[in-house]
């Protein structure tokens, strides 16, 4: 999928999973119109946010997103991210406040690790608990079994489920 959106299964507290593939996403398919890039995101908050069951006594009320950074360009990277990023984080503090409940940064490179600790003294606590960098090595070794379990985590990512299994999922 040129998209690099999948949903799918939950992690160790129950929330729904929101796995972002940067690299694999066509920048001019994805990007290329920002108002389109916008429908597409709140498209896919919506169908993550029903897969949250608020009704239920003590479940979880917020969603768990990885973000893959594999062959993403982050330095150098084309404008019409960058535009498209900003309008979707808008409107992410208007209508979804707190809708995230963590997100880990897997495959990135090390210089955004150093940008992040250099601006993380700026991040509310609050919101800086909420991310977890694992760093620009390769995640297969496991490390993310420490959120998501394995019948839900990609094998690409050390888990148990089928990498063609996972994008069906994702799709259903």
């Amino acid at each position: 999928a040129h998209i690099g959106d999948h949903i799918y299964g939950v992690d160790l507290q129950g929330r729904p999973i929101v796995l972002s593939c940067f690299g694999t996403m066509d920048v001019e398919d994805v990007f290329g119109d920002a108002d389109r890039f916008l429908r597409w995101r709140v498209q896919l908050m919506e169908r993550a946010i029903k897969r949250l069951q608020p009704w239920k006594q003590g479940s979880p009320e917020t969603l768990m997103q990885i973000h893959d950074y594999k062959d993403c360009v982050v330095i150098g990277k084309d404008k019409r991210i960058s535009e498209a990023v900003k309008v979707f984080t808008a409107c992410m503090s208007n209508n979804y406040p707190e809708m995230k409940g963590q997100t880990v940064f897997i495959n990135f490179p090390w210089i955004f690790g150093a940008l992040f600790a250099a601006l993380a003294v700026f991040i509310p606590d609050k919101t800086k608990s909420k991310f977890v960098m694992l760093g620009p090595t390769d995640p297969s070794r496991g490390e993310l079994l420490d959120f998501v379990p394995p019948h839900y985590l990609p094998q690409r990512y050390g888990g148990l489920l089928a990498d063609d299994r996972a994008a069906a999922e994702a799709a259903a």
